[in-house]
């Protein structure tokens, strides 16, 4: 192994401030978990030695740690420093600002050289957040008109005049506005170091010392995790004043929770961690008082549950919450706790789902667990995300494979494996797999999105990277593993790219690598942007990714005359046959108009024609226990995402069993050694409902997410002019998921609702049941404000059909007409019914409702009871009155549309002209 010595050795290695190495003191006395004070509440902490320092990749990482937690606390003097004089020196420039409100980026940016210029001053963002909102709520704004008067004559037309007095647009003030651009502020933080952290040994994981299992202290979290001692308050607080600074509202928080294996910590530690977790969101303010530094309010520390209720109603709202496990810990006892830390989202460590790549890393848990907790999860409400692994060590490349300790029979069935991925590396081509490891990890991704026991809601792909105190570290070094990646780096690009293409479109990708600096990474991928590489190669072939991070609508505004547009259209009076006809036309124009643009044009420079209208799209897919609705407000041609919601339906056990009769026929071998059998799946069933009452003849609500800016819960619609969020598409929503879930023969509904959204939810009908939100579903909503969608999604997924497709438009360098209209092959395909043909379609009788004490409901969208339809046109009448008819005619202007609307009843069937805009119930 290479080893540098240490000062003490007369090294002459350079340390932390150029001028001398670091000591073993030095980097010991860095680590927050080597001080006397800090509490062993998560068991021993393992410690470093002077052996470490010797290793040239382990020293080269610690001494990158040391450097930015040196940077770090640098950084906190000069902040604080500066908040002496930012008001004094800035209160003019910031009035002056405040004065032009600039609307757009553009304008922005002008503003901002025309006042630097002006005050000969270069404040940064942060510091304009701060006085800014500090002049805000001190409402010290008075105007001159000479002052106006200058700065119009310095920059400002005519136009832009009539503009003094709007509001400055926040947005444009925040830095790293992507933070908040997804409808959520998401802050992490980790759990402690400690034996408990992780009892087992992956041999990829890292065990750095002082630091929770699997990370390392020079990702960014675990770095300012240190820098507050793994406390969970100080780690909110440093987190959130940051992000306020920056020009964000803290609310709608997500938490991520992360460190080791999160059932691994004792209970004891779980419930005090949580309870501090919800207390620093309850004592929290976005109020600035930038003399006092009032971030917030220390009080007494309250129970758990005293501190959760605390939460619905807090100005700062936890409205998700993600704890990170292994599937083998979960069990209905473990979810029962979960349900009690208020937690919404489950993540689990997957890796891969080869049986020969999982045992030869140590990793002790299988498919039979991976399955088993999917399913366990999911039929309890909860999101499921999982981490994926490709570029692991297997028995298929590396000579470690003898570690295995196979008998006879495992040692043919490896065979038979190996002799299945030589076949499919012929048929890819050397060119394109250059190793067996590769053509695995094609297969594994393709099963991940063909399985409907796999179907999961979000995605981290982390290929494998060798890093310092893991046991793959030592295999590197004696050459028993090496990283294709390290060999051969474009064939993980297009590995990874194949599969950016191949996404179903309910799945988010949040990672493609993991967050590791290049200090830490011994070998495998080196490239710390390759997300940003591959984005850029897909933009290249024209191929777009259809998971929802690359679909968000981010910080584009909502049109207002485009979504009246949207709703105008669905409320049209024609009929079918006259849709069906116009859509004709407007189809055939558009395609003459397309192939225009694409006639000789190269394929870099092509440019798509966009349909923005906003439609509501419904995708159903099979999912092992039951089937899922992914339900989406979005533009027609599926580019922008506003929203969704998740509906799960579960299936009785005996379509279940139907369904997978024939399972052990086409198991592979290898798979069967960790199969979930139909015996354990209904048990499992009698104990959900044993240990879950709530959930009883109930469909689910897994989740409910509207993208965009963050709107503080506060806000009312009629308050924001054109964010996204507020506009009523969360309401859309649930209705829609409501009538699916009605149709299909459930009378309840149950939302795995976070604590800060409960209120929500209440607002909108449902009440609060053993931690979940419960609705009782008497007649079927109405859900008609946009024009819907529906998709019958087979899962079906080749990988390797979808790299030679990528591959021969790469070598043509000309955009086919195939491309354009997205049949590319290998992808899951999807048919378009309408939705009364899927109504008419359903058989009741084999999900796990309560159909046999239900009238079986009317299966046509428009049609609802007499009473149901008057009840629709009260409401209506209410919205009408209220929003639109503000004088004193208003009631007798309403009357006469409620009277014209029930005797036109029948006639406005016939053309299905009823598409109410409002239910209220």
């Amino acid at each position: 192994m290479q080893t540098i010595k240490t000062q003490e050795d007369n090294s002459l290695r350079e340390g932390v401030d150029g001028n001398s190495p670091l000591t073993f003191e030095e980097v010991n006395h860095s680590i927050p978990a080597f001080r006397e004070d800090f509490p062993t509440n998560a068991g021993e902490i393992k410690q470093l030695t002077r052996e470490d320092l010797l290793n040239e990749h382990r020293r080269r990482h610690l001494e990158s740690y040391c450097k930015s937690s040196a940077e770090w606390s640098n950084y906190e003097k000069r902040q604080k420093n500066d908040e002496e004089f930012e008001v004094k020196s800035l209160s003019s420039f910031i009035h002056d600002l405040i004065l032009l409100s600039p609307k757009t980026k553009e304008e922005y940016e002008n503003v901002i050289n025309t006042l630097r210029r002006r005050h000969k001053i270069a404040p940064s963002k942060a510091q304009i957040i701060r006085v800014y909102e500090e002049l805000v709520s001190q409402k010290g704004l008075e105007f001159s008109n000479d002052n106006i008067t200058m700065l119009f004559n310095e920059y400002s037309s005519k136009d832009n005049q009539n503009k003094v007095g709007n509001n400055l647009e926040k947005t444009l003030l925040s830095k790293k506005a992507v933070r908040s651009q997804s409808g959520v502020i998401v802050i992490t933080i980790l759990t402690s170091p400690g034996a408990f952290s992780c009892k087992h040994d992956c041999h990829y994981c890292p065990n750095e010392p002082g630091q929770p299992r699997s990370y390392l202290s020079t990702e960014p979290a675990v770095l300012r995790a240190n820098q507050n001692s793994f406390d969970a308050i100080k780690q909110f607080r440093d987190r959130s004043i940051t992000l306020k600074n920056n020009g964000h509202t803290i609310d709608k928080i997500e938490i991520l929770v992360l460190g080791g294996t999160w059932s691994g910590y004792p209970r004891e530690y779980q419930c005090a961690f949580i309870r501090d977790i919800y207390y620093a969101a309850n004592t929290f303010t976005n109020r600035n008082n930038i003399y006092n530094n009032m971030d917030y309010i220390d009080r007494e520390k309250k129970s758990l549950l005293e501190e959760v209720e605390l939460n619905q109603t807090a100005e700062c709202r936890i409205i998700g919450l993600t704890l990170e496990t292994r599937p083998d810990y979960i069990t209905l006892d473990e979810i029962l706790q979960l349900r009690e830390f208020g937690c919404t989202r489950v993540q689990l460590g997957i890796q891969h789902t080869d049986y020969w790549v999982l045992k030869l890393i140590n990793r002790g848990c299988y498919m039979r667990q991976i399955v088993k907790s999917i399913r366990l999860l999911k039929d309890t409400g909860y999101k499921v995300d999982i981490h994926l692994m490709p570029d692991l060590p297997n028995p298929y490349d590396h000579s470690n494979a003898g570690s295995l300790n196979l008998t006879k029979d495992e040692s043919n069935h490896l065979s038979k494996r190996i002799s299945l991925l030589k076949d499919l590396q012929v048929y890819l081509g050397f060119h394109n797999a250059q190793t067996l490891g590769v053509v695995n990890d094609y297969l594994m991704l393709s099963n991940v999105l063909s399985n409907p026991k796999l179907q999961c809601d979000q995605w981290k792909l982390y290929p494998c990277e060798v890093v310092p105190f893991s046991k793959i570290e030592e295999w590197y070094e004696y050459k028993d593993y090496v990283p294709y990646a390290e060999i051969f780096p474009d064939t993980l690009c297009y590995l990874l790219l194949s599969c950016k293409v191949g996404l179903h479109p309910w799945i988010r990708v949040n990672r493609v690598i993991r967050d590791i600096p290049n200090q830490s990474i011994i070998a495998g991928n080196s490239c710390t942007n390759l997300r940003q590489m591959i984005h850029d190669k897909m933009k290249a072939l024209d191929l777009n990714c259809r998971c929802l991070r690359c679909r968000e609508i981010k910080d584009k505004h909502v049109n207002n005359k485009q979504l009246n547009q949207a709703i105008t259209n669905s409320n049209s009076n024609l009929n079918s046959n006259e849709k069906e006809e116009y859509n004709g036309k407007l189809k055939s124009k558009k395609n003459k108009k397309t192939k225009k643009l694409i006639k000789n044009k190269d394929i870099n420079t092509y440019t798509r024609v966009r349909d923005t209208k906003i439609v509501l799209r419904i995708r159903k897919y099979n999912s092992f226990g039951g089937s899922e609705f992914f339900i989406s407000v979005e533009s027609k041609d599926e580019i922008d995402l506003y929203g969704f919601i998740r509906l799960r339906v579960r299936f009785k056990d005996e379509k279940v069993l139907d369904q997978n009769k024939d399972e052990s026929d086409n198991t592979n071998e290898d798979e069967m050694y960790s199969k979930y059998s139909m015996d354990e799946f209904t048990e499992d069933s009698e104990e959900i409902l044993e240990k879950f009452p709530v959930l009883i003849d109930s469909a689910l609500i897994r989740e409910l997410h509207i993208y965009g800016t963050v709107v503080p819960h506060y806000i009312n619609e009629n308050d924001t002019e054109s964010a996204v969020q507020h506009r009523g598409f969360g309401k859309t929503l649930l209705r829609a998921a409501e009538y699916l879930a009605f149709i299909h023969g459930f009378s309840r509904i149950v939302v795995i609702s976070g604590v800060g959204v409960r209120e929500y939810y209440a607002n909108n009908g449902y009440f609060l049941q053993d931690t979940y939100m419960v609705k009782i579903i008497n007649t079927p909503p109405i859900i008609n404000e946009l024009d819907i969608h529906f998709l019958d999604c087979s899962l079906d997924t080749d990988l390797f059909k979808t790299l030679n497709y990528i591959k021969s438009v790469e070598s043509n360098n000309q955009l086919k007409e195939q491309c354009y209209n997205r049949n590319i092959p290998g992808l899951a395909t999807f048919k378009e019914i309408t939705l009364e043909e899927y109504a008419n379609s359903i058989d009741i009788d084999i999900y796990n409702n309560a159909a046999e004490a239900l009238p079986k409901p009317e299966n046509n969208l428009y049609k609802n009871s007499t009473n149901s339809t008057i009840m629709g046109l009260l409401n209506n009448l209410k919205y009408l009155v209220m929003n639109n008819f503000n004088n004193r005619f208003s009631w007798m202007i309403g009357i006469s549309i409620f009277t014209s609307s029930i005797f036109g009843l029948s006639y406005l069937r016939s053309r299905r002209f009823i598409k109410l805009t409002a239910y209220l119930e």
